[in-house]
């Protein structure tokens, strides 16, 4: 399974608008001679080829000579986000992200990049908000450069970041458990019920957490 998902095995920050890093990004970069809208529209489609066959090193090269064309681009800001979130660089990511945003870009691409780069910098409470935007507005909504990154992902995440946030926040976590399994049967207040995978835990939480990992186990962006 791919790292951008173990939330549980590392430690998802209210981050504060950082466009200055991420324009300067952009300027530093070297500028191409033409900066017509096809060049641009070019540079996103193979920054995007490449994103989508993990080259994510060459995605993140091409997207930012994007930028050095438009600042101002929200897909060659998006872009750059989702380079640096499989990179593993969740804080320049978090930045694109950002900026995506501001600029209005007319997916919810980024603000899933966002909650993505939030979860696994330990902001669950900031995660969980940018992902129900997504579930209130698409609920059955697919990233749009890779179909294995879907709602159930988004439900998913709000699960883990729940149960990280606390005992106060595990019926959150639970409605999304049932939405991507409506029979994993999980009572808080039935101990009969607390069976995972054929095996039967002492206390709820417990229960709980093994079911979220099962389900981290077959949905794999």
């Amino acid at each position: 399974m791919m790292e951008l998902r173990t939330v549980f095995s590392r430690p998802c920050l209210i981050v504060p608008v950082v466009f200055v890093v991420a324009v300067a990004a952009g300027a530093c970069s070297k500028k191409s001679t033409s900066n017509g809208p096809s060049d641009i529209s070019q540079l996103l489609a193979d920054g995007w080829a490449a994103w989508e066959s993990s080259q994510y090193s060459s995605s993140y090269d091409i997207f930012l000579d994007a930028v050095s064309h438009d600042p101002a681009d929200a897909e060659a800001r998006n872009g750059i986000g989702w380079a640096k979130l499989f990179l593993g660089e969740l804080h320049s990511a978090i930045g694109s992200f950002d900026y995506a945003i501001y600029l209005e870009l007319p997916t919810f691409d980024a603000t899933l990049g966002m909650a993505f780069a939030l979860r696994d910098s330990a902001d669950y409470s900031n995660a969980v908000l940018n992902a129900q935007k997504i579930v209130d507005a698409m609920p059955r909504y697919t990233f749009s450069h890779r179909a294995s990154i879907n709602w159930k992902d988004i439900r998913l995440l709000i699960a883990q970041c729940s149960f990280r946030r606390g005992q106060q926040y595990f019926d959150i976590a639970q409605a999304n458990v049932d939405t991507l399994d409506p029979t994993n049967g999980l009572d808080p207040e039935s101990p009969a019920s607390w069976v995972v995978g054929g095996v039967t835990y002492n206390a709820y939480p417990e229960a709980l957490l093994k079911k979220i990992e099962a389900l981290e186990a077959v949905i794999d962006p």
